[in-house]
């Protein structure tokens, strides 16, 4: 068995309660409630009064905005407690594209903590409603950023993630590739102090729905790790599933834990072995803990 701190990727992104970690890294699947976040309008286009609207979880532990008044477009920055970005680390949403309602919900990376009414200094990632297309805005400084997109129709979730210092990179994963949409490097720093989720409202009703938030690190160099993990997603049959590189024509055990304190244990046998392919890839799919069991905490780490 190898030593975790070492040899073994943890994925405390994965925590079900969506606490974050000491490293940063969270993740939201929303079943817990919305204690974690905190709402800024920081567009108002009336100035006067305001529309009615309100970030809510559906039945289906879905992330959804729900505008029962309309008074003028607005666009909220809803954020994450405790979510930064970091040099290699990756912001993720999970969502069916296209969403319902009008008019664009995505990824929010902003500098530090929004203020109502301010545009400035954040980027986004998001998917529009009207039509399939997903596309990056936000803005360097005071300047707006230009607004590329592309025909998101194969997309499955939208990242931004920011491979050195000064550059960030936005787009989206299909089932088989991750697509950069556009590439930012700010003239004024964004120390992507401030992470979570962006909303256009132009109507009234429900826009959405989101499945997933989380920050991961798929971007780290392997360096003595044996194992990086790339991907974490929950599939249209309900399932977790986790990517990971590392020895090609390996076997890896896949393993849990409530509370980071107790040892971790090995998950379902059914689940817990994984035999990386030729060229290191390996994928895990999980049995997602039924509602009002604690969070848990996976890892992935080489068989003895």
């Amino acid at each position: 068995m190898m030593d975790l701190k070492s040899s073994s990727a943890l994925i405390g992104v994965l925590a079900l309660t969506g606490s974050p970690l000491s490293a940063g890294l969270v993740l939201d699947d929303f079943s817990g409630g919305l204690d974690a976040w905190t709402a800024t309008v920081i567009l108002d286009v009336n100035g006067g009064a305001s529309n009615t609207s309100a970030f809510q979880v559906n039945d289906s532990n879905q992330l959804e905005v729900n505008t029962t008044v309309y008074d003028g477009i607005e666009q909220f920055a809803f954020i994450r407690s405790g979510a930064t970005l970091d040099v290699g680390e990756e912001a993720q949403l999970d969502m069916g594209i296209p969403i319902s309602g009008n008019r664009n919900l995505g990824l929010y990376v902003g500098n530090s903590e929004p203020t109502a009414g301010t545009r400035e200094n954040y980027i986004t990632m998001y998917a529009e409603s009207t039509t399939s297309r997903v596309s990056s805005r936000g803005f360097d400084g005071a300047t707006e950023y230009n607004n590329p997109n592309l025909d998101g129709f194969d997309a499955l979730t939208l990242f931004i993630a920011r491979p050195t210092e000064d550059t960030f990179e936005a787009g989206y994963y299909s089932e088989t590739e991750r697509i950069i949409v556009t590439t930012r490097t700010p003239f004024v720093a964004n120390a992507a102090q401030s992470v979570g989720i962006y909303a256009d409202i132009r109507s009234e009703g429900i826009l959405g729905a989101i499945d997933t938030f989380r920050i991961i690190d798929p971007l780290a160099p392997p360096g003595d790790t044996e194992i990086v993990i790339t991907g974490f997603a929950k599939s249209n049959a309900g399932q977790y599933v986790i990517t990971f590189t590392g020895p090609g024509n390996q076997t890896f055990l896949v393993k849990k834990s409530s509370n980071l304190q107790d040892d971790f244990t090995t998950v379902a046998e059914t689940e817990a072995e994984v035999i990386t392919d030729a060229e290191g890839n390996g994928q895990a799919i999980l049995t997602i803990p039924e509602e009002g069991l604690p969070g848990e905490f996976y890892r992935v780490e080489s068989s003895p």
